[in-house]
């Protein structure tokens, strides 16, 4: 079985997240080559999380840039940036648990394929930086 039959086949999905096994969710390559083929790569625009909580706003108007649409006034920014949420934080029941450095290694190894095929698939080497253990920020 390839990664795109154990992320992308709701055979396979409905099987591994009737419980808790959650691993596929975090491959999000064959998610995104879909995308691609259905829309063309133009149309596609991924952010990460690290971006928006480095700097929502650049972020965002990277967003609006990419659809075409008109930025926010400042008002509109200031009730923006004012409401922003990043739901892995706040609220969240495991805020202030740290994990374990074997279990993150053991992650990390797991999701390296997933990651190294992300990279591929959307030609954008900063994935891979999630290989190292570090932040995967467009630097551009």
């Amino acid at each position: 079985m390839g990664l795109k039959e154990c992320t992308v086949s709701t055979r396979t999905y409905r099987k591994y997240h009737a419980g808790q096994v959650r691993f596929a969710m975090g491959c999000y390559g064959p998610f995104i080559e879909e995308y691609i083929a259905q829309f063309g790569r133009s149309q596609i625009q991924i952010v990460t999380l690290e971006e928006y909580k480095s700097d929502p706003q650049s972020t965002l108007q990277s967003i609006f840039q990419h659809l075409e649409v008109r930025e926010p006034s400042q008002t509109e920014w200031e009730h923006i940036l004012k409401r922003r949420k990043i739901t892995n934080e706040q609220g969240s029941h495991y805020k202030g648990l740290k994990m374990r450095s074997d279990t993150r290694d053991m992650l990390q190894k797991a999701y390296a394929p997933c990651n190294e095929n992300l990279a591929t698939v959307t030609r954008d080497t900063r994935f891979l930086e999630w290989n190292k253990g570090k932040k995967a920020i467009r630097n551009d």
